[in-house]
C-alpha cells in the first residue's frame, strides 16, 4: 500500500503564457509531508536546543529526537489535511 504524503507542496503551474501558447510546467517536487516535516524539524530543533542543558540532551541526541518528533508532526499534519481539509 503506497503511503499517502499528501500530493506535492507546491504543485506545477498551468496557464497560457504571454506568447499566447498553453504552459504546462511540473515539477512535483517535495510532497506535502516532506514539507511539514521540515517544517517541524525546525521547530522541534528550536525546543530542544533550548530545552538540551536542562534535559541532557547532546547535540546528537537532540538532533536525532528532533527528527523523530518532526516524522510524527508530519504524519499527524498530513492525516489531518487528509482526513479534514477544511480544519473543522
Amino acid at each position: 500500500m503506497k503511503r499517502r504524503d499528501g500530493g506535492p507542496a507546491f504543485p506545477g503551474q498551468q496557464e497560457i503564457a504571454r506568447d499566447g501558447k498553453w504552459n504546462q510546467t511540473w515539477d512535483c517536487g517535495m510532497s506535502l509531508r516532506q514539507w511539514y516535516k521540515g517544517m517541524a524539524m525546525q521547530a522541534w530543533i528550536t525546543v530542544l536546543a533550548t530545552r538540551s542543558e536542562h534535559k541532557g540532551y547532546s547535540d546528537e541526541g537532540a538532533a536525532a529526537e528532533a527528527a523523530r518528533l518532526s516524522e510524527i508532526s508530519a504524519n499527524l499534519a498530513v492525516t489531518t489535511e487528509l482526513t479534514d481539509p477544511e480544519g473543522k
